[in-house]
């Protein structure tokens, strides 16, 4: 392999899993907010966000409308 001048930024990783009470994929996040607003930034829509602190996660959906949640990681 050929090394080149390119710095590998360490992301944060995601774990993709399906929410008990939802029939959307789930992604688990430390921080759901801040991993919303990067998704949002690849091209993703905020549909809406949960208002129950005991239970937050936020929902977007991909540029074909599917949607998926964004919930904190236990």
């Amino acid at each position: 392999m050929q090394q080149v001048g390119v710095e590998v930024v360490e992301r944060p990783r995601a774990e993709v899993r399906q929410r008990a009470s939802s029939t959307r994929p789930a992604i688990a996040a430390a921080a759901e907010e801040a991993t919303a607003k990067e998704i949002e930034g690849m091209g993703a829509t905020r549909r809406w966000v949960s208002e129950d602190p005991e239970d937050p996660f936020v929902v977007l959906a991909d540029p074909e409308g599917n949607e998926f949640c964004i919930v904190r990681a236990d």
